[in-house]
């Protein structure tokens, strides 16, 4: 699994393109949390994704907010759980659960990973669009 560090706050960091197709975003504090990567790791099995060959992993500091809007067309999906788009140098008012699709690749914004696992509702919803966005449906 790959991470980037984010070092100076609206500093434009790359992503490299590699085989991933997917990309998650999420705050680094919440992926810390065990029931946080549990949630991921059920959700990739769910979509048929293998965590280590298909997903590209970035843990966003909010003390440091960065661009890597720039990176994003390296990936066919990108998910966004708990970060505000424009945290990460998106100018975009992105509503949460909708899938937004761009030339190179489609987004969607989300909860933080940790509320979506206290929540099933809120689990259901995220579900029922990972399908659509994933060609599950």
């Amino acid at each position: 699994m790959h991470t980037d560090e984010i070092i100076i706050p609206l500093k434009e960091t790359r992503i490299a393109a590699s085989a991933k197709h997917t990309l998650i975003i999420l705050q680094k504090d919440d992926y810390q949390n065990e029931v946080a990567q549990k949630t991921l790791g059920g959700i990739a099995k769910a979509l048929g994704l293998n965590f280590e060959n298909d997903i590209e992993l970035f843990l966003f500091h909010k003390e440091n907010p960065t661009n890597i809007a720039s990176s994003l067309g390296n990936f066919k999906k990108v998910l966004i759980f708990g970060v505000n788009p424009k945290a990460i140098g998106l100018q975009m008012d992105a509503k949460i659960y909708k899938i937004f699709s761009f030339e190179a690749f489609s987004l969607l914004v989300a909860h933080p990973v940790t509320k979506i696992a206290e929540d099933i509702k809120t689990k259901q919803i995220l579900w029922k669009i990972l399908q659509t966005m994933y060609g599950l449906v």
